[in-house]
């Protein structure tokens, strides 16, 4: 990847800015060696993503879609977890359970599938 790459050339500007030496270089080449570790630094940041990011992507549109996505999800997984537990550990039955969150959880893949974008 070319992060890898960057990162030696960030190590090196860094070594030769914080060197004794630096200072005594005319101000025209300062200029460009903090110039090209500043757009090192930046490339640097808008390549590292996180994981949310890496699993939907960073269209800020889509992002109630996103949302309504995981916790239809998460209501699913919960859901599977409370058939597996004991019924001393259950208030109610699986059917009444699943009576609460099934209308939810159609709520919003309706709205997943029944979003149009203008």
């Amino acid at each position: 990847m070319r992060k890898s790459n960057n990162n030696w050339k960030v190590k090196m500007l860094l070594e030769i800015i914080n060197s004794k030496d630096f200072y005594s270089l005319d101000d025209e080449l300062k200029e460009k060696i903090l110039e090209y570790y500043y757009n090192l630094q930046i490339r640097n940041q808008s390549q590292k993503v996180d994981f949310v990011t890496k699993l939907f992507g960073a269209a800020s549109k889509h992002s109630t879609i996103q949302f309504a996505f995981v916790v239809s999800t998460l209501l699913i997984l919960v859901g599977f977890v409370y058939i597996l537990l004991p019924l001393e550990y259950k208030g109610n039955s699986n059917v009444e359970f699943w009576q609460i969150i099934t209308p939810i959880i159609t709520g919003l893949v309706g709205y997943v599938f029944g979003k149009k974008d203008k």
